[in-house]
């Protein structure tokens, strides 16, 4: 099912307003930055890389600047201008409808940052696009927002506010945005074809940079806690690294 027109205009008025929150908040930078090193982490050197759901181009920039031969892709014509004026090779295209991106398979990774997978309608048939977009052994670094953050909630309830991760749509330029909240488990149930390497939590000791969430020494600490069982599904967002298995009967 194709993204809907109204969440398509409100990604398309929020482009630069994403640029101005996660590009530059002081917390949001270092998330991004986790991101990025689980990518040179797992991603080949000078390998060809899939972003989907780009967004505004920061996450592309940034790994072509590291050597990756990148195709970044977002459904929002707002979005996708806005990546242009970062990225070489950016694309209008749907995550609900990969196959359209067969011509250019296959790829040696793919990134999907922040959220972009939340929207996504039926996320069995997401995992099945992306394997047949991935070359076997490929990894596929996905963060997904994730369904419980205690940070949040403590951090809204001490400010007389309700938690909010309950509610099925989120506000996006004045428009509510149909969304589902995801668990790392949701992605290494609904993708049966790709076997899990890593797993952490991003914003697990403090809370999400929309709240005044501030680097410090919790985010300092974070990393070497955010991968513990009891803590990588309770962050903000949730990273998962998942490696693509080749085909049955064929060895790694």
């Amino acid at each position: 099912m194709p993204v809907p027109e109204e969440t398509l205009h409100a990604f398309d008025r929020h482009a630069a307003d994403y640029v101005a929150t996660w590009g530059t908040d002081p917390l949001a930078r270092v998330f991004r930055a986790r991101v990025i090193a689980a990518c040179a982490r797992f991603f080949p050197g000078g390998g060809r890389i899939l972003d989907l759901g780009c967004g505004p181009g920061l996450d592309a920039e940034v790994l072509e600047a590291l050597g990756y031969d990148v195709l970044a892709v977002d459904a929002s014509a707002g979005m996708v201008a806005e990546a242009r004026r970062r990225a070489s090779d950016v694309r209008t295209a749907d995550l609900d409808v990969l196959g359209t991106l067969l011509p250019d398979a296959p790829f040696d990774g793919a990134l999907s940052n922040f959220g972009a997978i939340n929207c996504v309608s039926d996320l069995s048939a997401f995992g099945h696009g992306l394997a047949a977009l991935l070359r076997p052994g490929a990894h596929a670094v996905l963060v997904v927002i994730n369904r419980w953050c205690p940070a949040e909630d403590l951090a809204l309830l001490s400010r007389g506010r309700r938690p909010r991760r309950h509610v099925a749509a989120v506000q996006v330029s004045g428009h509510a945005v149909r969304l589902r909240y995801l668990a790392g488990t949701d992605l290494v149930r609904a993708l049966p074809r790709f076997d899990v390497v890593h797993r952490e939590a991003l914003g697990a000791l403090m809370p999400p940079p929309d709240l005044g969430g501030r680097p410090g020494r919790r985010a300092r600490v974070e990393p070497w806690v955010a991968g513990w069982p009891l803590l990588r599904d309770l962050g903000d967002h949730s990273l998962v690294v998942l490696r693509r298995r080749p085909p049955e009967g064929l060895a790694a």
